[in-house]
């Protein structure tokens, strides 16, 4: 899989929610274009690890860009893996590791 998609409906709902999706793309490498809602203006930045597109001709132009520029999505790919870092489970190990001692206290 080379580029991720995150297409999302405009409704109250999805303005809160965090897109795990969206996470994991960035965690794999994959530059991910997206509708910006939720978190994923949080997580994507737009042009280093991917698109936040908000209409149809943003997701064909974000989406062709990352389908013709190989150059492109490595580089993407490179930053989403390394931006991603704080989602992943190595990111967490210690909060985690934290968590297990609280509970056997």
């Amino acid at each position: 899989m080379h580029v991720g998609m995150v297409p999302l409906p405009l409704n109250e709902w999805n303005k809160w929610k965090f897109y795990m999706k969206t996470a994991q793309y960035l965690a794999l490498g994959i530059p991910t274009v997206a509708t910006p809602l939720g978190s994923n203006p949080e997580v994507i930045q737009h042009g280093v690890t991917g698109f936040l597109a908000d209409s149809e001709d943003e997701w064909v132009e974000y989406l062709k860009m990352l389908i013709e520029d190989s150059e492109l999505r490595r580089r993407m790919s490179r930053a989403a893996a390394e931006s991603a870092y704080p989602y992943t489970l190595a990111g967490n190990t210690e909060k985690i590791i934290g968590a297990f001692k609280a509970a056997l206290a």
